[in-house]
């Protein structure tokens, strides 16, 4: 099966760019900052996944 965008959605890809980028210039955090937050993130959501148990999200 293939998924593609739809011209809308082709569209609003074309104008949102980078993600990264976006977050370094707009947060003011380092590289080392951005890597640490998504540590933490991580360690939140397997934690909360730990605590509710199996579901149906990855």
């Amino acid at each position: 099966m293939q998924v593609q965008l739809s011209k809308k959605g082709a569209d609003l890809h074309a104008r949102t760019g980078c993600l990264t980028s976006a977050l370094l210039l707009n947060s003011g955090f380092t590289v080392p900052d951005m890597i640490e937050l998504n540590r933490k993130v991580q360690l939140l959501r397997d934690g909360m996944r730990n605590a509710v148990g199996p579901t149906s999200i990855a």
